[in-house]
């Protein structure tokens, strides 16, 4: 059962709009029974469920939320940058050319880096890399891990259509 009323009300809701009830990489078949599927309020590591209880994020938004939901600093540095209205432009802009240029200079590895609108696009790039330094077709991938929400890495999961 879910945690609440409220949350299986919402996710009976979602499920008659949204594959599966859930958005994208998220399997709800094999999250624990109660465990809450929709919040309200994240802040710091803390996420708010739609009755309020608090819970501690441990999965860190899935990885890549390294600062936490809500940043001062980074929420500050987003709204300068969405005041130019040069955010998610057709082209890039300066501000891409310096965030690349401080990235290769803080890794003395690398010659070069790229940037990448979603999760899945970085995995297709990673593993086209891969392939071509080792020449290699393989790749290893964990029995029901996260891998991209393209059909590719999910094969035989509920919900790929």
């Amino acid at each position: 059962t879910m945690a609440s009323t409220t949350q299986a009300a919402l996710l009976a809701r979602a499920r008659l709009v949204i594959p599966n009830g859930v958005y994208g990489h998220q399997s709800v078949a094999s999250l624990p029974a109660g465990y809450p599927q929709f919040y309200r309020q994240a802040q710091g590591c803390h996420l708010w469920g739609e009755e309020g209880q608090v819970y501690t994020d441990y999965l860190c938004g899935y990885g890549p939320n390294i600062l936490g939901y809500g940043d001062r600093v980074v929420e500050d540095k987003v709204e300068e940058q969405r005041k130019t209205g040069v955010d998610t432009t057709t082209g890039p802009s300066k501000v891409m050319v310096e965030l690349a240029e401080k990235v290769v200079s803080l890794n003395p590895g690398l010659a070069w880096c790229m940037f990448a609108k979603n999760g899945n696009d970085v995995t297709t790039l990673a593993v086209t890399v891969a392939r071509a330094a080792t020449g290699r077709n393989n790749i290893l991938v964990q029995p029901k891990g996260y891998h991209g929400a393209g059909p590719v890495w999910t094969k035989g999961r509920p919900g790929v259509l």
